[in-house]
C-alpha cells in the first residue's frame, strides 16, 4: 500500500471560495492518481472577527461530468481547532471549497492536509 501526504491549503481566508482553479492564495487541486482513500485534517489558528463561521468541504472533479462535487466536510469553524476526517473514495483531483460568515472582517488562518492511499 502507497500513503502520500499532501497540503490542500495554507493561508488566511478573508472571502468565499475554493482551490479547483488554482487562484485561491497560490493554492491549488491535487491529482489524486492511483489513489482512493483519505484522511482529511483541518486546523484553524488565530481565528479573528465577531461571530465568525467557516464551512470547509473537501470537492472532487469527475471527468466525464465536467463537475466538481463535494465529498467530505468539516464541522464548521467557530474558533481555534482541528477536526480529521475520512473519506473513503476520492477521484480524479481533489481540492477545497469554503464559505465565510460573520461581522467585523472575519478571518480564518487555516491549514487542510490529507493522507492518500492506494488501498
Amino acid at each position: 500500500m502507497r500513503v502520500t501526504n499532501f497540503q490542500l491549503f495554507s493561508g488566511t481566508i478573508t472571502a468565499n471560495g475554493d482551490t479547483k482553479d488554482g487562484t485561491a492564495v497560490g493554492n491549488r487541486p491535487i491529482p489524486t492518481i492511483f489513489r482512493k482513500s483519505g484522511i482529511f485534517f483541518i486546523k484553524a489558528t488565530g481565528v479573528t472577527g465577531t461571530d465568525p463561521t467557516l464551512d470547509v468541504d473537501i470537492i472532487t472533479y469527475d471527468p466525464i461530468t465536467e463537475a466538481w462535487y463535494v465529498i467530505g466536510s468539516f464541522t464548521q469553524i467557530v474558533a481555534d481547532g482541528q477536526e480529521a476526517i475520512y473519506i473513503p473514495e476520492v477521484g480524479e483531483k481533489i481540492a477545497i471549497q469554503y464559505v465565510k460568515g460573520g461581522t467585523s472582517t472575519p478571518t480564518f488562518p487555516i491549514k487542510v492536509g490529507a493522507i492518500l492511499r492506494d488501498n
